[in-house]
């Protein structure tokens, strides 16, 4: 290393030179243990920080994912309060329509001067044909 030039490294192949610097120049730093203790806790108040902001960011988007399935469940209860409401009615019309048949049934044969028990008079069995 050259005398005239302060420190030295390689750079790609190249060797680079930095002129000495005189202290006087360099802004004056305290290193005093109570500076160094303020400077950690700063660093640490501003990870708690950034700590804080990320974990605010996710409780929000979880509280969004929240009610969004929320809603979800509401509508998808809804939907089936719905349907079995449908089922219901089909089911009743069925049993109406049933009965309405036999009664068809038993005027036309009557009509006819048929008087005789048909066994599907005695239940509505929707499952009968299985």
């Amino acid at each position: 290393m050259d005398s005239n030039h302060g420190r030295e490294f390689k750079q790609h192949n190249t060797v680079c030179r930095w002129p000495k610097t005189p202290y006087s120049i360099l802004p004056e730093r305290d290193l005093s243990i109570e500076n160094l203790l303020h400077q950690i806790d700063e660093f640490q108040r501003a990870e708690e920080e950034k700590t804080i902001e990320r974990l605010t960011e996710e409780n929000i988007l979880l509280q969004q994912q929240i009610v969004c399935y929320t809603t979800s469940q509401y509508t998808a209860m809804n939907l089936l309060h719905e349907v079995f409401e449908a089922a219901i009615l089909i089911k009743t019309a069925l049993e109406e329509s049933h009965y309405k048949n036999l009664a068809a049934k038993t005027d036309w044969l009557g009509f006819w001067g048929i008087y005789q028990e048909i066994a599907e008079m005695f239940g509505y069995n929707p499952m009968a044909w299985i």
